[in-house]
């Protein structure tokens, strides 16, 4: 193997540091120590799903094309669920295969369904699915070697506090996969991405900072960080000594200090509308409904003028007539409406400090660019800190949330970490965000590097030359099938996200 790549969702220095400060990971001190290790910043939100198709495409959302687990500018509204065939560029595997590289990768989001591969790929499904894998029968083969797990979403957090136990298996049974994988089917470039550390900070984050809480989960997230430290150690003791290491996050994580509910501040400044719903009237389970005093609403499409794009987006649609089904903005009328909403955006104030609540609020087309740049929210709120939830929910009139859903949130910091005797002396800068990572992979293969991609190596071996690659989304296919769909809304809500 010529380059093991870990990926751990949601994992922060400012944790390992705080951590491995009384001995409690030995193997990240280690490669700390005598690796690279750098700050690395995530997406604009900082979120999974564009998070990880940045680092391995080495492009912004505007030119791959996710933005969320959501299409966040539908026609109708609500849209389907982004997969792989919605990324509009190719994978850092596409390029090592037609290099002639053999590759293996391991429960990285955004790659379900899976594609044809030199070597092998058991994906990320948001659904209850067994088609997960490249070859189709890999799942057979490790099952009967004893390394089988569930699906990520499948054992996420349900509400249980006891899910910390759950995510202590399930990271200890994919250590057994990669085990097997590694041993048996060696591959030149093996990725595998632990989420369970995201899981478990999101909601285990008050039990950590508060001494009142429980005290038998106040560990809960150091012990997820060590139980990982010690699958890290069990993996590279399975790799020759020339092999290199890489490991990185997709967003560090900070502590949720409230949440802003944006649909009902909408609301409030008429920007957009409820209309009641007859009592047999069924609800769809989606962010434009409002329950009160047992009456129904619903979004009324034909008086509102915004709304918010996708649970999590950190964005806001125009209601444009021409794009969407019910749209009442005219064209011409566009620019002027989103001017007037990011003025009444930037007039939110955080009532904790009695500041602004947003450090920006701009327009989609500013932050990204790209052939799928039109697919962005027209406006993106960054808030000053992102300890700040911009909340899809409906209310009665509460704007804000001071005990968010989720008690730990994604941060713009996540980290990086190489280690290796292939590296020792090589000169190199700090990467600069998750785009600098599929360079990287590509400079220490010595694979050309697409110009197109707008990430830089740390290490610079070679310069970037216009590789013509042909590649285009497989959309009119979905990556997930109605009943999938609904499934995967119902896993969703237990991460707080409808």
């Amino acid at each position: 193997m010529k380059l093991l790549v870990i990926g751990l969702d949601g994992a922060t220095f400012e944790l390992i540091n705080q951590f491995q400060s009384d001995g409690a990971l030995p193997i990240f001190s280690k490669l700390m120590n005598k690796g690279l290790s750098y700050p690395l910043i995530s997406t604009m939100p900082p979120h999974t799903a564009p998070g990880w198709v940045s680092s391995l495409t080495g492009v912004n959302p505007g030119e791959h094309g996710i933005y969320q687990f959501w299409d966040t500018q539908s026609t109708s509204y609500v849209g389907r669920f982004m997969g792989s065939n919605d990324v509009g560029v190719p994978f850092i595997w596409n390029l090592l295969n037609k290099s002639g590289y053999s590759t293996g990768m391991i429960n990285i989001p955004m790659t379900h369904p899976p594609k044809e591969v030199n070597g092998y790929m058991l994906t990320w499904p948001l659904s209850n699915t067994l088609r997960y894998c490249y070859p189709a029968d890999l799942i057979k083969e490790i099952a009967a070697h004893q390394g089988h797990y569930a699906s990520d979403l499948i054992t996420m957090f349900n509400g249980d506090v006891n899910y910390i136990n759950e995510a202590l298996e399930t990271t200890c049974k994919r250590l057994q996969t990669i085990k097997y994988l590694v041993q048996n089917k060696p591959v030149d470039f093996f990725m595998t991405v632990f989420t369970e550390i995201d899981r478990v900070s999101h909601f285990y984050w008050h039990y950590m900072v508060n001494n009142d809480s429980n005290p038998n989960l106040k560990d809960a997230i150091k012990n997820i960080y060590i139980e990982t430290d010690r699958v890290i150690g069990e993996i590279l003791e399975l790799i020759e000594d020339d092999t290199t290491l890489m490991i990185y996050s997709d967003h560090g994580f900070e502590q949720g200090k409230m949440d802003f509910y944006v649909q009902t501040y909408l609301k409030e400044i008429g920007l957009l509308h409820l209309k009641r719903e007859p009592d047999d009237y069924v609800l769809e389970d989606t962010w434009f409904e409002y329950i009160g005093n047992n009456e129904k609403y619903t979004v009324d499409w034909d008086k509102t003028v915004a709304y918010m794009s996708a649970p999590g987006s950190y964005g806001i649609n125009v209601n444009l007539a021409g794009r969407q089904e019910k749209g009442i903005v005219a064209p011409s009328e566009y620019e002027d409406v989103c001017q007037e909403i990011i003025e009444q955006l930037k007039l939110v104030i955080n009532p904790i400090n009695n500041k602004p609540l947003f450090k920006k609020v701009v327009k989609g087309s500013s932050l990204y660019n790209g052939r799928f740049a039109t697919l962005a929210s027209d406006i993106i709120m960054i808030p000053e800190s992102w300890g700040v939830m911009v909340h899809h929910k409906i209310t009665d009139g509460k704007i804000f949330n001071f005990h968010p859903e989720q008690k730990g949130m994604h941060s713009k910091d996540g980290m990086f970490l190489m280690y290796g005797n292939k590296i020792k002396n090589l000169k190199h800068k700090p990467p600069q965000d998750l785009r600098d990572i599929a360079p990287v992979i590509l400079d220490l293969f010595d694979v050309q590097i697409p110009l197109y991609m707008e990430g830089t190596s740390v290490f610079s071996l070679q310069e970037k030359k216009d590789t013509r690659i042909i590649f285009e989304r497989d959309n009119d296919q979905s990556s997930y099938s109605d009943e999938e769909q609904g499934e995967i809304k119902e896993r969703l809500k237990n991460l707080g996200y409808l």
